[in-house]
């Protein structure tokens, strides 16, 4: 009986089992779909993750493992398969007239959901977690194919290349041109990194590259915060360059000598800021600097209009694989190739352009990592030829790249380096750069064009040149045109001419441009061979004689002590200076570099020094520097200039001891030095960057009794440095140890020293030099500081920053060096010792800093809090970078501000902590508990009038970050000075402030970013927004729970005060919860509700976003500029339609100013816009859009009224550029009936548009109407 019994139970189990597991794909349904939903949204997140790794991979030459591939193929099926599926679902068919349920269509959407759930979890196990490549060997690149090779052989271009180098810096040779009469001379790219962008930088000669972003035009508040955490979809920065102060006027007095006396009267340009002054000095505004050097970049444009159109021609002829653009120095090439190639890429004729300066000798090491940064290329191979192979693979991919050298000089050997010519149908198109013409022939394949730039006509001199003239220009009687149209003859037709001399004599009397002509027509060089040569450096003469200070002028000789195409660094000018004596009537290291600054402002307002890429550094344009070295080379000024000339033997000894004043021997590889050198005049000596000698004789520095300034930096040295990342990386390139010769300590008027880089032995004997004013130890591999250096009693600045074997500071040392006025010790020594403590007695302590009287700045780590003293008073501190805590900030080891980070304190915070906080504006809190932070943050304390910025990262126990214990009518004002707020990693963190703050609390707020704050649910509440009348840009990603942004729903009709009329920028990513923007925001919005400055919103992985726009915000974007759409995948609408509203109600001035739409992977979006509103578009111009499947039309009629319309024509009048890619369902721009005007479109690139592939015979038939420009479409 049990074994029947069992036998039966057994026979129901399989028979009730199944029946049960298909009765739940009906009642289980929705709890079934939705499930799949939650896993494909996780394996799209693992498929995200995978592709930035597989594109960061590729980006460094890498193959992706077969298995990946694979992976990567079959989830993107998988994702599509699914992504019909739940479209299926969300039909949701019913029967009997929609009464019912359609429980077969349930029953088979179900099983099939549970199906594809199976598959997906399955995919997300097999996620690939560790390597997703596989590093080959670099290509062997000697092998190459013979045809690689041009028509001459390898050796004889060689041969042919060093026989046309430079021998000698003062020498010049004269410039062969087969064909052409014009002599060549050589203009610098001023710029080392350059995105091209929105804005390009004018004449490279004339004001400077600065760096610019591919993109949009719309500047970026510049923020502390900006560079951390997750890189924001960008819109463009268009400019990470200082902005330079608002004209000013260059020159002081004619040089000429019969109005010397009249022209030392006349003021030129504004005048100096008395040094002891705390003077800010002024910045232009970005529009002012884009306004200026775009209007010089399309006259530049407009007077080489023959050649530009040449070139673009030979860029789209596959048969040209070089293009060689020569013309003389000064004339504008670099300025017109980086103009080319910002157009090149912004129109879509290559995917990548990148740009690199070769200069006179050719560093190919240099020029590899160039190309390798632009391209995201990191190279681990050691060797040149290694690395050559690598990125000759990365250039022979199926990417368009425009490669531009720029200030090419001799033969380069393209292979050395790694750069493909038209390898197999793949590899770069290169834009060269030269003054020779036969350059361009000798380097290139038979493919090659030669394209020469021309001098400017007299009516174009004359316009350049009145432009830069200043005002008075406009109105010259007939006597002053015709001196200034001779003067601007004189400039001989170059452009660097022609505006440094206008801005020299800019607003200038009548007299002094009498003088300047007469100057202009006497002042030719005898010593120089090429005429075109002696023009331009007469001109130069004039702009350096009219400087107004011998310190103006003593500083700009300085800056040609520097290798050619050298981003000189404005501290350096700043220490040598000092050094020196050059600057009178200056009582501190503050007032030195101000009035550094001031004096390099002039310099670059009148164009002698260009503004670099590299923060507070210039450049010298190289025609320039030869004009500064022919100058400082006469006997009155004694300079000896041989930087970078790849010297290997000490010169000639004769010829440095003669007058030498000033000698420059840096960036070289000179062996070994001379026993002793006699140089009794010597007042600077520069031999940084020889990494070959290792020893100095003991009596080299016997005979210069008189030197002032040394520099030795790098003396044995790592090419890159990268102390954030690799801090280890230059101490092991370093090989032994360098003792200073005993000889050092007879340097008795040595005012600055610079030994950065080098592996210091003994360093006791500086203790000898009493007068030393400036030392620098930056990066080096010094374990203990000598005693020794507490008896430099005049020292003004100590920099120890990186030096990280740094342990031992001796007890007393600091507080003996009694005027110093900086300390630097970022990422240096940081155990100082604790007060109290018997064993720390040999060490210093923080204390010792408090009785440095003249300290005004410093930059400090302590890793243990309890070494902070309990007061901790430096009230002569103006600017301070202190961290207190465990780890490192990314931030600068030369503070500007004052700035305070305080790093996982497990303790209290120490109480000589609230001394320091007083004054802080930056104050960064890392890993703190919610005590600490409420001790800080706590309105009674009082502490944080001055706090500007504000980051709070990982502090996890925190669940608001401000409080009011008192109405908010009757409590003082919280973080009133606060302009940026950075939270980061904020777990338990769900809002800012639970209650209305006090009146002006954050009301000087401009910047907010929200990051991976995961109990977040809305980012700016209704009472927080009613105190941020300031806000300009807010930035939310990554936050798991945000459901909406903006509340506008409880904000009070009657509000007194305009609400986010300040509101630039939107960015939010990865906010898988968030269903609006703009809570509340369906109704009408009240009238205090202002967004008139909102011009950029970017949007990406907001998966659950089904519309950017109520009807109540889209009527109030006046100046909405930038819109991108990335990932949004249930993005039904751009703009909500609100059905109680007819059309033209509703579509009335919508996006009036709209210049930029880009939308990808947004799978349910069926159109961009409404028939009604793409009606306003009137300043569209660019139109990017891919992988949104569901899209037929961009221009759809989907409002009642509007097919019935009697206007069936759409006119885009701006619109230039449209991409559209990846696109398999798109038939048409517009509806069916309508057709869309592009009188301004140039570009239409198609990409796997498959319904569209008639588009370049017939556009027409796509909706297109009236299109003339339209001529060359990429599909």
């Amino acid at each position: 009986m049990d074994a029947i019994i069992t036998i039966f139970a057994r026979i129901g189990y399989y028979l009730t089992t199944p029946v049960g597991n298909r009765l739940s794909y009906l009642y289980d349904y929705r709890k079934i779909v939705k499930n799949l939903q939650e896993q494909v949204e996780e394996l799209n997140d693992m498929r995200m993750d995978v592709e930035q790794s597989i594109n960061e991979a590729k980006r460094n030459g890498k193959v992706i493992k077969v298995t990946v591939r694979k992976w990567s193929e079959a989830v993107e099926s998988t994702i599509a398969e699914t992504d019909s599926l739940i479209h299926k679902v969300n039909l949701d068919k019913r029967c009997l007239r929609g009464c019912f349920p359609d429980w077969i269509a349930r029953y088979q959407l179900s099983k099939e959901a549970i199906e594809k759930t199976a598959i997906v979890m399955e995919l997300q196990e097999l996620q690939p977690r560790e390597d997703i490549y596989i590093t080959m060997p670099p290509l062997n690149i000697e092998i190459l194919p013979e045809h690689l090779t041009p028509a001459e052989t390898w050796a004889e271009l060689v041969t042919l290349g060093a026989s046309t180098s430079t021998t000698n810096e003062k020498s010049r040779a004269e410039d062969v041109i087969s064909g052409a009469s014009t002599s060549t001379l050589n203009q610098k790219s001023r710029s080392e990194d350059v995105n091209f962008g929105a804005s390009t930088s004018i004449l490279n000669e004339v004001s400077g590259a600065g760096d610019v972003t591919s993109g949009a035009s719309t500047s970026t508040l510049k923020q502390k915060s900006r560079a951390e955490g997750v890189t924001s979809i960008a819109s463009t920065s268009i400019m990470n360059e200082k902005s330079r102060a608002k004209d000013a006027t260059s020159g002081a007095s004619a040089s000429v000598t019969s109005v010397k006396r009249k022209a030392e009267a006349v003021t030129l340009g504004a005048s100096k800021p008395t040094v002891n002054e705390n003077v800010v000095l002024q910045k232009k505004t970005v529009s002012e600097i884009i306004s200026q050097r775009r209007g010089l970049v399309n006259q530049i444009i407009s007077h080489q209009r023959e050649a530009v159109d040449q070139i673009f021609d030979e860029l789209q002829d596959d048969n040209c694989a070089i293009i060689g653009m020569y013309g003389m120095g000064g004339i504008g090439k670099t300025t017109l190739a980086k103009e080319i190639g910002r157009m090149a890429e912004t129109s879509g004729l290559f995917n990548k352009v990148i740009f690199a300066v070769v200069s006179r000798n050719i560093d190919v090491r240099k020029i590899q990592g160039r190309i390798g940064d632009m391209l995201g290329l990191y190279f681990q191979e050691e060797s040149e030829m290694g690395r050559a192979g690598r990125l000759f693979e990365r250039l022979t991919t199926q990417e368009r790249i425009l490669l531009i050298l720029d200030d090419v000089w001799n033969f380069v050997n393209f292979i050395e380096i790694g750069i493909p010519v038209n390898f197999e149908g793949k590899g770069c198109k290169i834009l060269i750069t030269t003054r020779q013409r036969n350059l361009c022939s000798t380097m290139g394949l038979r493919k090659t064009k030669e394209i020469p730039l021309r001098l400017l006509s007299d009516d174009e001199s004359w316009n350049l040149f009145k432009t830069n003239a200043g005002s008075l220009a406009d109105t010259f009687s007939p006597q002053q045109d015709d001196v200034a149209m001779k003067v601007a003859r004189e400039c001989c037709g170059l452009p660097l001419a022609l505006v440094t001399v206008g801005r020299a004599l800019r607003n200038k009397d009548l007299e002094l441009w009498k003088a300047a002509l007469q100057q202009l027509k006497k002042s030719k060089p005898l010593n120089i061979n090429c005429n075109e040569e002696k023009d331009i450096f007469s001109c130069l003469k004039l702009s350096y004689d009219q400087l107004q200070s011998e310190d103006a002028k003593e500083c700009f000789l300085l800056c040609c002590l520097f290798p050619e195409d050298h981003d000189i660094k404005i501290e350096d000018i700043a220490r040598y200076g000092l050094g020196k004596g050059v600057f009178t009537d200056v009582d501190t290291m503050e007032e030195a570099r101000r009035e550094t600054r001031w004096i390099i402002r002039n310099l670059t307002d009148c164009c002698l020094l260009l503004d670099s890429s590299t923060e507070d550094s210039v450049i010298m344009h190289d025609m320039v520097r030869d004009f500064a070295i022919s100058i400082a080379s006469t006997r009155e000024h004694g300079f000896v200039i041989k930087a970078g000339l790849g010297l290997k033997e000490w010169p000639n000894q004769e010829t440095l001891e003669r007058n030498a004043v000033i000698i420059s021997l840096m960036t070289n590889h000179i062996q070994s030095l001379p026993e002793r050198l006699i140089c009794p005049k010597l007042e600077i000596l520069l031999l940084g960057k020889n990494e070959v000698f290792e020893i100095i004789p003991e009596g080299f520095f016997l005979g210069m009794p008189t030197l002032r300034v040394l520099d030795l930096s790098e003396k044995i040295g790592a090419r890159s440095l990268n102390h954030y990342f690799e801090p280890d990386k230059w101490t092991s390139m370093l090989s032994s140890s360098f003792k200073l010769p005993s000889s050092f300590e007879a340097l008795v008027n040595l005012r600055t020293l610079h030994l950065n880089h080098c592996k210091l032995d003994d360093v006791a004997v500086l203790g000898k030099l009493k007068r030393l004013e400036v030392l620098s130890f930056y990066g080096c591999d010094i374990e203990e500081l000598p005693k020794e250096i507490g008896e430099l009693v005049n020292l003004r600045l100590l920099d120890l920053n990186f030096c990280q074997k740094l342990k031992t500071v001796p007890a007393t040392l600091l507080s003996r060096l009694c005027q110093l006025e900086e300390l630097y010790m970022w990422e240096s020594f940081h155990q100082w010792a604790i007060q109290g403590m018997v064993e720390d007695t040999s060490k210093a302590c923080l204390s010792e800093i408090t009785s440095l009287s003249h300290l005004t700045t410093l930059c400090i780590q302590v890793s243990d809090p309890e070494s902070v003293p309990r007061k901790l008073h430096i009230p002569n501190v103006q600017k301070f970078e202190i961290v207190i805590g465990k780890g490192y900030d990314s931030v600068t080891c030369y503070p500007n501000s004052r700035s305070l980070s305080l790093r996982e304190i497990k303790t209290s915070i120490p109480e000589g902590v609230k001394d320091i906080l007083q004054n802080t504006e930056d104050l960064r809190l890392f890993c703190l508990y919610d005590e600490m932070i409420r001790n800080i943050l706590d309105v009674d304390l009082g502490t944080l009038n001055n706090l500007r910025y504000l980051k709070v990262v990982a502090c996890m126990e925190t669940s608001f970050l401000l409080s009011v214990n008192q109405s908010a009518s009757d409590a003082p004002a919280i973080l009133a000075a606060l302009e940026s707020l950075h939270l980061q990693l904020m777990n338990e963190l769900f809002v800012i402030c639970p209650k209305l703050l006090p009146v002006g609390s954050l009301h000087k707020l401009k910047f907010l970013k929200l990051q991976s704050c995961k109990r977040m649910w809305v980012a700016i509440t209704a009472t927080l927004l009613q105190r941020l009348l300031s806000l300009e840009e807010v930035e939310v990603t990554w936050c798991k729970q945000m459901s909406s942004i903006f509340d506008l729903g409880n904000i009070s009709s009657e509000n007194q005060q305009f609400l986010l009329s300040n509101l630039r920028i939107i960015r939010l990513r990865g906010l898988e919860s968030l269903r609006t923007i703009w809570k509340g925001g369906v109704k009408p919005l009240p009238p205090s509700v202002r967004l008139a400055k909102l011009t950029v919103v970017e949007l990406s992985s907001c998966r659950s976003l089904k519309v950017i726009f109520p009807y109540s915000i889209a009527q109030n974007l006046p100046q909405l500029e930038v819109l991108k759409i990335n990932w949004c995948n249930k993005l039904e609408s751009i703009v909500e339609k609100r059905p109680d509203v007819s059309v033209d109600q509703y579509q009335h001035n919508c996006f009036p100013n709209l210049r930029i739409i880009e939308v990808s992977e947004c799978s349910r979006l069926r159109k961009l816009f409404s028939v009604a509103e793409a009606r306003y578009l009137q300043q569209l111009k660019e139109i990017n859009i891919s992988s949104c499947e569901d899209m037929v039309e961009l221009i759809s009629h989907d409002e009642e009224g509007e097919e019935d319309t009697e206007d069936n024509r759409i006119s885009l009048p701006e619109l230039y550029s449209m991409k559209i890619k990846d696109m398999s369902n798109i038939n048409r721009l517009c509806a069916m009936s309508f057709s869309v005007d592009l009188p301004s479109l140039v570009q239409v690139v198609l990409e796997k548009c498959p319904n569209m592939e008639e588009f370049n015979s017939d556009p027409q038939k796509y909706g297109v109407g009236h299109a003339p420009k339209l001529k060359v479409g990429q599909i």
